[in-house]
C-alpha cells in the first residue's frame, strides 16, 4: 500500500516532496497544469530530472490529476476533443517527471445525448489518447463519475468502456465519494459488497488508484463535496472496511479531502490526521 494525498504544486516539484514529507506520504497527486483554465506550467529539464531520480530512489507513486475541465467521456463534441489534446499532454508530462498515472474525469452526456450514447464517444477518445501517445509508459485511469448521471458512474458503464478500449495502458481510479453519490452504499460493510460488486463487474486488476474521501451529500444525490474521513454521510466504518481488504493490499490511496478544518474538529493538519486514520486501519 502506498498513502498519499493531493497537494499543491504552486511551490514546483520540491515543494510536492516537502508536502509529502510533512504528513509522511510516500505517494503524491498533483495537477500538472490550472486545473481550471488552459495553461500549462512549464518545468525545466533539470527540475524534472531531479524530480525523477528522488522519486525513484524512495520508491514513491506520482499521480497527475487532469484538470476539471477533462471530461474523456463527455457528450459534448468540443469537451472530449479538448479532453483528448490535455489527456495526452498530461501523459507525456507524467513521463517527464517521473510520474506513474494520470486521472482523468469521464463528463457527462450533455443536453443532446444519453449516457449510453456516451460509451463509444469514450472509447473512442481513450483511444485517441493512447494513438497520440504511442512510447508513454504512464497509464491513463479512468474515475469512476460522481454520480448516477456521470459517465462512468455505472460499474457497468465503466467496463464496457474498458472492454472497448482493450489496452493495458488504462486503468481505474475509484473514489469513495463517487462511487457513493453514484448510488452505491459504501456505508460500514458496504464497503466490502461495493467492492466485490466491482470485482466482479470491472474487475480488481484494473483498479490501481483510490482516492479516499468522506463527503457531506446523500447517497447517490451526486452532489459532489469531499470531506473529512469519519465527519461526513459516509461514516469512519467505512473506511476501516476498506483498509482491512486483503485485496487492495498493493493500490495507492489518495486523500482529496480538504486542506481546511472547515468546522469539522479534525485540526490543523487535516492530511497529517487523515493519513493516520488510514494507516492504522491498514495496521500500518
Amino acid at each position: 500500500m502506498k498513502f498519499g494525498a493531493h497537494f499543491s504544486a504552486s511551490k514546483g516539484l520540491p515543494g510536492l516532496i516537502d508536502q509529502a514529507d510533512a504528513v509522511k506520504a510516500d505517494a503524491i497527486q498533483l495537477f500538472a497544469r490550472n486545473p481550471r483554465g488552459r495553461g500549462e506550467s512549464k518545468i525545466e529539464p533539470e527540475d524534472a530530472k531531479a524530480f525523477r531520480d528522488e522519486i525513484k530512489k524512495r520508491k514513491w507513486t506520482v499521480v497527475i490529476h487532469a484538470p476539471y475541465y477533462v471530461n474523456i467521456g463527455s457528450g459534448v463534441d468540443r469537451n472530449r476533443r479538448i479532453a483528448v489534446e490535455v489527456a495526452a499532454a498530461d501523459l507525456e508530462k507524467a513521463d517527464y517527471i517521473g510520474a506513474d498515472y494520470v486521472v482523468v474525469h469521464m463528463g457527462t452526456p450533455g443536453d443532446d445525448r444519453e449516457l449510453k450514447d456516451c460509451t463509444p464517444l469514450a472509447i473512442k477518445a481513450v483511444k485517441d489518447v493512447l494513438k497520440k501517445t504511442p512510447k508513454v509508459k504512464a497509464q491513463l485511469l479512468l474515475e469512476v463519475g460522481a454520480g448516477p448521471n456521470r459517465v462512468g458512474g455505472t460499474f457497468e458503464q465503466l467496463a464496457a468502456i474498458l472492454k472497448g478500449v482493450k489496452s493495458p495502458r488504462v486503468g481505474v481510479c475509484l473514489d469513495t465519494a463517487h462511487v457513493y453519490l453514484a448510488g452505491y452504499d459504501i456505508r460500514g460493510k458496504g464497503m466490502k459488497k461495493v467492492l466485490d460488486e466491482f470485482d466482479k463487474k470491472v474487475g480488481l486488476k484494473h483498479l490501481k488508484v483510490i482516492h479516499v474521501n468522506d463527503t457531506q451529500s446523500e447517497l447517490g444525490s451526486g452532489h459532489d463535496r469531499h470531506y473529512h474521513l469519519g465527519k461526513g454521510t459516509v461514516g469512519l466504518e467505512t473506511f476501516k472496511t476498506l483498509m482491512k481488504d486483503k485485496r487492495l493490499k498493493d493500490k495507492v490511496f489518495i486523500l482529496e479531502t480538504p486542506k481546511e478544518d472547515k468546522g469539522s474538529g479534525i485540526g490543523d493538519n487535516p492530511d497529517l490526521v487523515n493519513l493516520k486514520l488510514l494507516k492504522k486501519f491498514a495496521g500500518k
